[in-house]
C-alpha cells in the first residue's frame, strides 16, 4: 500500500472519529439541556416543551405570564455554538411600546448620545439605562425612583448578559455553552420577585 493511501486512510479514520465525537457531545449537551430545563420547569410548576417545538418553559406564576425559551435569531445551534437564552415575567402597567435596556459601561456610554433615549434624574439609571417610549409622560410616571433602583438592583445582581423592559414584560437575557440548572433558577427568582414591585397599577404608582 502506498504512502498516498496510508495517509488518506489515515485521515478518513480520524475524520470518522471527529463526527462521532462531535455526534455524541452534542447529545450529551442537547440532554443536559433537556433535563435542565425540566428541572426548572417543575421547580415553578410551569410547563416543559421538550425539541422539537422547545425546548420551551412556558406558563404563568401567581397569574403572571412566565417564558424561558432561546432567542433563534441569536443563537448558535451548532456543537460548540453558544446559545441566547431568553426568561421574561410579565408585568402590569408598563407604557405600550415602552422599552428600557440595561447598558452599563462602555455601552451606557455609547447609549447616552442616542436621540430617542429619555433622560432620568438619577445619575446611576440615567447613565446605565436606555428608556425610549412613544409617550414620554407616560414612561416618565411609571418611572419613579423607587422602580429605578428596583431595576438597577436587578442589573446588578442578576447572573446574565442583559436585563431589559420589553412587550410589557420584564427579560433577561444570558449567553451559555452548557445549560446551568442553578444560575437559571437564581435568574428565574430574581425576576419574579423583582416583578411586582415593576408593577404599575392604573390611577396610581404601585
Amino acid at each position: 500500500m502506498s504512502t498516498l493511501a496510508i495517509s488518506t486512510l489515515e485521515w478518513i479514520v480520524i475524520l470518522f472519529a471527529v463526527i462521532v465525537v462531535m455526534a455524541v457531545t452534542t447529545w450529551v449537551l442537547n440532554r443536559r439541556r433537556s433535563d435542565v430545563w425540566s428541572h426548572v420547569a417543575n421547580r415553578y410548576s410551569l410547563r416543559y416543551v421538550p425539541p422539537p417545538e422547545g425546548p420551551l418553559v412556558i406558563g404563568d406564576v401567581e397569574g403572571r405570564a412566565v417564558r424561558m425559551e432561546y432567542d433563534e435569531a441569536s443563537s448558535d445551534r451548532d456543537l460548540g455554538g453558544v446559545e441566547n437564552v431568553r426568561i421574561s415575567v410579565g408585568l402590569t402597567g408598563v407604557p405600550p411600546g415602552m422599552t428600557a435596556e440595561g447598558v452599563p459601561g462602555l455601552l451606557g456610554d455609547l447609549a447616552i448620545l442616542a436621540e430617542e433615549r429619555i433622560e432620568f434624574d438619577l445619575p446611576d439609571f440615567n447613565r446605565d439605562v436606555l428608556v425610549k417610549a412613544k409617550d414620554e409622560q407616560a414612561a416618565r410616571a411609571y418611572w419613579d425612583e423607587h422602580r429605578q433602583r428596583v431595576f438597577l438592583d436587578l442589573m446588578e445582581a442578576a447572573p446574565c448578559d442583559q436585563v431589559l423592559i420589553c412587550d410589557g414584560s420584564l427579560v433577561a437575557e444570558l449567553r451559555e455553552l452548557v445549560s446551568d440548572r442553578e444560575r437559571l433558577q437564581t435568574l428565574m427568582s430574581q425576576l419574579l420577585a423583582k416583578a411586582p414591585q415593576l408593577d404599575r397599577q392604573k390611577g396610581g404608582t404601585v
